[in-house]
């Protein structure tokens, strides 16, 4: 598996999220996004491209490969899963939840998320 850098996951993960609108993107809205300068989405995206994970559409828009789009899956799960453990077990506010889970999100290994998950089906099962 390819190892990603948080810098690298971040971009997977705009490109996903601004993905659902459409089919691709503009490396614009990207960087509008992220907060970056164009000339730096524009980096960006050549190593991801490389990495196969995005590619350029005809009209120039980059959209994730298959692979690139299993991978978004991935972080986007870490993501919530984070965020909802520490809005709805931990009581934490959901925009401090959502500055924190983007941090961690990057660095939760799969055994911690995997219970993570584990406890929030319970509780969700214990809520029925």
């Amino acid at each position: 598996m390819i190892e990603l850098t948080p810098a690298k996951e971040n971009y997977i993960k705009a490109v996903y999220t601004l993905s659902r609108q459409g089919d691709g993107v503009r490396s614009l809205d990207v960087a509008a996004a992220l907060g970056v300068s164009k000339p730096s989405v524009s980096r960006m995206i050549k190593e991801l491209q490389q990495k196969n994970l995005v590619e350029r559409t005809e009209n120039m828009q980059v959209r994730l490969t298959p692979e690139g789009r299993r991978r978004a899956a991935e972080i986007d799960l870490r993501f919530y899963a984070v965020k909802n453990l520490l809005t709805e077990t931990l009581g934490v506010d959901e925009r401090t939840a959502i500055v924190d889970a983007s941090f961690l999100e990057h660095i939760i290994s799969p055994e911690t998320l995997s219970c993570i998950i584990k406890h929030t089906k319970e509780k969700e099962g214990n809520r029925k």
